[in-house]
C-alpha cells in the first residue's frame, strides 16, 4: 500500500524549521501499523536534518554543521570550504 501527501513551509531565511507534526500528521492518515516515510525536499537551498530531538539545542547549536553549511563570509565562499 503506498500513500503520498504534500505540504508547504514558509519560512523567514535561515535556521531549522520543525516539521514533525506535519510528517506525524500524515503518518497517521496512511493508517499503516509499520511503513518508511520517505521525504523530499523541492528547494534547491533546503536541507533536510533527522534528529532524535532529545536535546533542543542541536537546532540552535551555530556548531552543527548543518546550521553553518550555507554560511558565506564576505568572500563569498561557503564556510565548510574555508582553510
Amino acid at each position: 500500500m503506498a500513500y503520498q501527501d504534500s505540504f508547504d513551509i514558509h519560512s523567514r531565511g535561515r535556521g531549522t524549521t520543525e516539521i514533525t507534526a506535519q510528517v506525524e500528521r500524515i503518518a497517521r492518515a496512511a493508517a499503516v501499523a509499520t511503513g518508511i516515510a520517505h521525504v523530499f525536499v523541492l528547494h534547491t537551498s533546503c536541507s533536510l536534518v533527522l534528529t532524535e530531538n532529545a536535546d533542543p539545542s542541536v537546532r540552535r547549536d551555530p556548531g552543527n554543521p548543518g546550521c553553518t553549511l550555507g554560511a558565506r563570509r564576505r568572500s563569498g565562499v561557503p564556510a565548510r570550504l574555508r582553510g
